[in-house]
This record gives C-alpha cells, structure tokens and sequence, in this order.
C-alpha cells in the first residue's frame, strides 16, 4: 500500500468526462496484495513449525484471548532466546567453577597430557572428575561398552576400538545434523582431543552398561615410570556404593588394593564384592597380598605414561576385572 501511495506522489494528471472510463471492471482472484498476505502467512506458518514451543502453545490455548499466528511466533522466539540464554549461563558457571578448582593437580594434569590450561579445557577436567561428561555420556551405546572391555584383554587394540567409537558418534551427530551448529562442532572437537590425549597417557573414560542405563568410570594405567610402576586407579559412580575409588600395586603376581566407598552403609555388601574380586584374581593367576577397604572419598588426579611399546596386559586385565565385579548385579554373583 505505501509503494502505491509513493507511486502517485507529485502526479499532475488532467482529466474530462472520458478520461479513463472502463466498459467493465474485473477484479483478480490474486492481486497484488492477496498474494502478499498468502506469503507472508506461509512464511509465519513455516517458522511456527520449526520454532513452536509446546509450552508456549500450551499457555495459549489455556488463554481466554484469541492469539494471531504473528503473536505466537514472537512469543516462542522469545522462550528459545530465554533457553539460549539458560544454556550459555550453565556454560559461563562451568567455566566459571573451573576458573576457580583450578589447582595444581589441574594445572598438573593438563601438562602432563601436553593440553594448555585453557578455561575449555579446565572444565572438562572437571567434568572428567565426574565421572563423564553429559555431552560424551548421552553418545555412548550399549555396545560400546563390551568393545572397550574386551579390549582391556588386549590392550593394545584399544585405540583402534575407542578410534572406531569416536567414528560412530560423529556419523550420528552429522545425522542428527548437530554438527551443523558451530558452537556444538567446537565443544565436540575439544571433547574429541581431551580424550584423545589423555588415552595417550594411559587414561581412560570407561562406559559402563548398568540396570539404570549407561555410566562412566576412570582407569589409570602407570606402568612406566619407576616409583608408580604397576599402579592401577579407578575411580567410578555406583548406584550401590556411591563414589567407589580404588588404588591398586601390582608387583610379580601379587596385588596390594586400597579402596575407598562413598556410603558407609553399603561397606559390608562391597566387602563381598571384594571377597568375590579376590576369588577371581586368583583365577587368572594373582593372588591379593593385602586389601583395605574403608568409608571415605577422594579426588585425586593421577596420569598414566606415554608409552611406546606394548602395554602391560596384566595392568589392564585386572582393572577390567575390577571394574566388571564391583558392577555385577547380586543375581549374576550367585550364577
């Protein structure tokens, strides 16, 4: 309307009688601004269906009020701003957390994976004393979880099966056409390489397969250096016992473990666990030299060696052994 209002501006037109006159008048079933409102009315429905928010809709429909399409759409871009923001402001607290654990032992960490003490990487370290990170966690699938065990058997395919994983889970975020947001694709690739490097230290994020859906726990493998050499750390959520920490000397055939339990009132039910891990070692050939198993939680940080030759099979073998006693359920310990 307003482009033909500009249209006769400064127009001087003379007419008589018969200027103009039209035998018939036919108006079109599409005029200029009939097909206007039908694309701007499209255009309002098509972002409607990819923005709707069902609880936007829902307050509307509970509404006394009629609502146009146009009022609608603006509130439920409003409400995915407000969620943009709630999910930057996690982001900004995380960071922010990080900033300030950010300890020695952090600092240490990070230099020993060769990774710069970056605000990202600090919260990922802190993730990673967790027990996992949402964003690694929610990939993982069922059968990741068997792969990576049976791996431990022979350690030395476990960067070709952890590669393989890490493969999976790209090809399902280029599905899921979540790599298309920029943000997400950074937080993945940093994600990607803080694992990466730390597997090069012989630290490992386990996926762990349970009743109540899948978990992570961490392994250290230090089998390198001299002092440390044939030390073994696990640390892992249990919905039985809690935060369950667990150190482990191996020297010859003979195991030396201290471990810590979170719930004091689950001590006596991982005792039996304990009982059933030391039946076990037995098994494959150890023989437990000592066992202490008190209430209590710890945080430490501890890294692995870069190793370039083989890994120490044995060290492996009874972390994955650990890992899959303390997580049996009672039914599978009678069987």
């Amino acid at each position: 309307s307003a482009v033909r209002t500009r249209k006769k501006a400064g127009m001087d037109v003379s007419v008589d009688d018969s200027f103009g006159m039209e035998k018939e008048v036919i108006a079109s079933k599409n005029s200029i601004s009939e097909q206007i409102y039908a694309a701007y009315g499209q255009n309002i429905a098509a972002d409607l269906t990819e923005k709707l928010s069902p609880q936007v809709l829902k307050e509307a429909m509970d509404g006394n009020e009629e609502i146009s399409a146009e009022a609608l759409l603006e509130q439920c871009e409003e409400a995915a701003i407000a969620e943009e923001n709630a999910f930057y402001e996690n982001e900004v607290r995380s960071v922010r957390e990080a900033a300030a654990k950010s300890e020695s032992e952090v600092i240490n960490f990070l230099e020993a994976l060769d990774l710069p003490a970056t605000l990202s990487n600090l919260s990922l370290v802190q993730e990673f004393r967790q027990m996992g990170a949402g964003k690694w966690r929610d990939l993982w699938k069922e059968e990741d979880t068997d792969a990576v065990l049976d791996a431990m058997e022979e350690p030395d395919s476990l960067d070709d099966v952890f590669a393989e994983i890490e493969e999976n889970m790209q090809k399902e975020l280029v599905e899921r056409r979540e790599l298309d947001d920029i943000t997400w694709q950074n937080q993945m690739s940093r994600l990607f390489t803080f694992h990466g490097a730390m597997r090069r230290c012989q630290v490992y994020e386990v996926p762990i397969l349970t009743e109540f859906g899948i978990t992570t726990c961490n392994i250290t493998i230090q089998d390198g250096v001299e002092k440390e050499k044939g030390s073994i750390e696990i640390a892992m959520n249990s919905k039985e016992f809690g935060r369950l920490q667990a150190s482990f000397k191996v020297k010859e055939k003979k195991v030396n473990g201290f471990v810590t339990v979170e719930d004091e009132t689950s001590v006596s039910s991982c005792q039996e666990r304990m009982d059933a891990f030391e039946k076990e070692l037995e098994e494959i050939g150890f023989t437990m030299d000592g066992n202490t198993l008190i209430t209590g939680q710890r945080t430490s940080l501890s890294v692995g060696n870069k190793e370039e030759g083989a890994k120490n099979q044995d060290l492996y073998r009874i972390a994955r052994l650990f890992v899959v006693t303390m997580n049996r359920k009672d039914d599978d310990n009678e069987n």
